[in-house]
């Protein structure tokens, strides 16, 4: 779901050795670290839900890409083989990952999903302030974001990740810990952590987060 935390996960996977390929979706004010987001696999998903009659506020329930599409969603996922981990990450993944995880593999053991957390309210109050959708549509909205990732993804191997945890001394040690265990990614030493854990612990800017739980 959008501002649920998905940027954050995709610029740790980057930082952990995961392909996102290129180009990338730029850092915005609401966003300065970076989206995450490779601008051929947002288009492709932005096209989808608009070729069915939606778009990223107003998703049709069950959207499939169009001829041109899946010749577009084959190219683009050339690009990535061969490689030992490569990461997807778009919110509208909620409603087009069926499609994609077709391409990809018929062997879902192939592919890992990572799914975000954060309260819906604050997800609603995210919205508010960057798109000025009212809380209750932002509410509205983020249910049906949650309720399509879930159908989508309960048959695959997944985790689920807080998104506040990443935030939270000891928390933030063992969220990184548990994405890591789940990727197969080693991030110790002899002496301790590795480069790629102090990379990622450093791009976990406590200041970026402006809606909190309980706040």
């Amino acid at each position: 779901m959008h501002r649920s935390g998905t940027s954050l996960i995709a610029g740790i996977l980057h930082r952990l050795g995961c392909e996102l390929g290129k180009p990338l979706l730029m850092g915005a004010k609401d966003n300065p670290r970076g989206h995450y987001e490779n601008k051929r696999f947002l288009n492709i998903n932005n096209q989808m839900l608009i070729k069915n009659g939606g778009h990223w506020r107003n998703p049709p329930e069950f959207p499939s890409p169009t001829i041109h599409l899946a010749s577009s969603m084959r190219e683009f996922l050339r690009g990535f083989r061969g490689l030992e981990r490569a990461a997807f990450k778009d919110p509208r993944l909620c409603f087009t990952f069926p499609f994609w995880a077709n391409m990809i593999d018929e062997n879902s053991d192939r592919i890992k999903v990572i799914r975000t957390f954060r309260p819906p309210l604050l997800i609603a109050k995210s919205l508010k302030a960057r798109n000025r959708i009212p809380i209750n549509k932002g509410l509205a909205l983020a249910e049906r974001y949650e309720a399509a990732a879930e159908k989508h993804t309960k048959n695959y191997d997944r985790i689920f990740v807080r998104f506040d945890d990443l935030f939270k001394g000891i928390r933030r040690l063992s969220a990184i810990e548990e994405i890591c265990d789940f990727l197969g990614i080693n991030i110790r030493n002899e002496s301790g952590w590795n480069k790629k854990f102090y990379s990622v612990y450093a791009f976990i800017d406590p200041d970026l987060r402006h809606h909190k739980e309980g706040s």
